[in-house]
């Protein structure tokens, strides 16, 4: 399970539509940015596979430059554990997405 929560500091809005949601459209010259944060668990053992447990916690933010472009950075801290192994990776992820 998760929650995820995101606000768009510009004040633009996301349409919603058929189940789906859209992505903003920038008001403004400078484009859009939206922050976000995310909080997930999930239970990795399955029958006799004993994956174990995650946690993960993300940070992001999103710069929506026009209808067709995005950048996005994400910092990822997980808590995964199996019997006595303990990890706590963290991660910095940067993506950018040409949409048409």
């Amino acid at each position: 399970w998760y929650v995820a929560g995101s606000w768009l500091l510009t004040g633009e809005s996301r349409a919603y539509s058929g189940g789906n949601v859209a992505n903003p459209r920038p008001a403004g010259k400078r484009g859009a940015v939206e922050l976000l944060a995310r909080y997930s668990r999930i239970d990795l053992d399955d029958g006799a596979v004993r994956g174990g447990r995650e946690r993960n916690w993300t940070l992001g933010a999103n710069w929506y430059v026009g209808s067709h472009l995005k950048f996005q950075a994400n910092y990822v801290r997980a808590d995964a554990r199996r019997g006595a192994l303990h990890l706590q990776p963290e991660t910095v992820q940067l993506r950018a997405q040409l949409h048409f």
